[in-house]
């Protein structure tokens, strides 16, 4: 988690603590922990005039790190959202949407093990918009396959980065939220050409 709020910091971001807290504790735990170094203030609840649930609070940690109070949110497009809403268009996207997404996952789905089998298993997921594929065996690096598919153009994420806890390498997330089957087709058979590669088969 450190790692990710300083990676957050130096991209320019801006992070405050508020807690209803007492701003000297908090600020002492943070450092005791280690969590200091990220963080660009700390308000607690003797820095501020209102607490939970009133979110006015939050205004003096947005002050605290110079954020600007003055953006104005966008009402335009707000109002356009709360017409589509109210006029029962909403429920009628999400239809077709959830149709094109399933017809997508499936024609990836079905790609994906006319093409690599022998390599993979493909896991549908009843929802979202990524698939996942585990090895049969033949392979188990999934940080290895990610990069080298990136290589040759088809992002492919590894799900051992995404676990802390699981010592798992064998899995990789794909997208397949507005695919085109052309591009499914060629990214599969460049996947393909990866898995071909003797240097990540299992001996």
């Amino acid at each position: 988690m450190i790692d990710a709020l300083k990676a957050l910091r130096a991209g320019g971001a801006k992070q405050v603590v508020c807690t209803n807290k007492p701003t000297d504790l908090s600020l002492s735990l943070l450092t005791k922990l280690g969590m200091a170094g990220p963080f660009d203030g700390v308000v607690g609840i003797d820095a501020v005039t209102a607490a939970k649930p009133n979110a006015a609070h939050l205004i003096e940690a947005v002050k605290a790190v110079g954020g600007d109070l003055a953006r104005s949110p966008p009402t335009f497009q707000q109002r356009v959202i709360a017409d589509f809403l109210q006029e029962v268009y909403f429920p009628a996207h999400l239809r077709r949407l959830r149709e094109r997404l399933r017809a997508s996952r499936d024609m990836l789905g079905g790609v994906l093990t006319e093409r690599m089998a022998e390599h993979i298993e493909v896991l549908l997921p009843d929802q979202g918009i990524n698939l996942m594929i585990k090895s049969t065996g033949s392979w188990s690096n999934d940080t290895a396959v990610s990069s080298a598919a990136l290589k040759r153009g088809v992002v492919v994420m590894p799900l051992s980065r995404m676990n802390v806890v699981s010592t798992d390498t064998s899995r990789l997330l794909l997208g397949f939220s507005a695919l085109p089957e052309q591009e499914a087709d060629t990214g599969t058979r460049l996947l393909a050409g990866v898995f071909r590669c003797k240097e990540f088969h299992q001996a």
